[in-house]
């Protein structure tokens, strides 16, 4: 009898695709993870993501309960944010350069 029970363990781990976590948010409750995207056979990739109760639900009765999202790390939209803010003044700083005399 053990070994039904380990083939059946090992037939669930094979057909794991990730796995959540309840968070607790400002607002709400909210699940937390990774789902394993199998890119090409053999080939998996990890893709951290949140899944939010869907507030449009109470106006659309076929609308879906939960809604998935990829997750972005805090840290990765602070850097992009700072990076979107230097490329604008660097834009900037060079539309507001004076034109070499050479090219007037």
């Amino acid at each position: 009898m053990t070994e039904t029970n380990t083939d059946q363990k090992n037939e669930w781990k094979e057909r794991e695709l990730g796995a959540l976590w309840i968070k607790e948010g400002r607002n709400q409750k909210f699940l937390s993870g990774h789902l394993l995207v199998e890119e090409m056979p053999g080939v998996q990739t990890k893709v951290k993501v949140v899944v939010f109760s869907n507030k449009g639900k109470s106006e659309n009765e076929r609308a879906p309960d939960y809604v998935v999202y990829r997750s972005v790390d805090r840290e990765e939209t602070a850097t992009s944010e700072e990076s979107s803010t230097e490329e604008t003044q660097a834009k900037e700083q060079d539309s507001n350069e004076e034109i070499p005399a050479s090219l007037v």
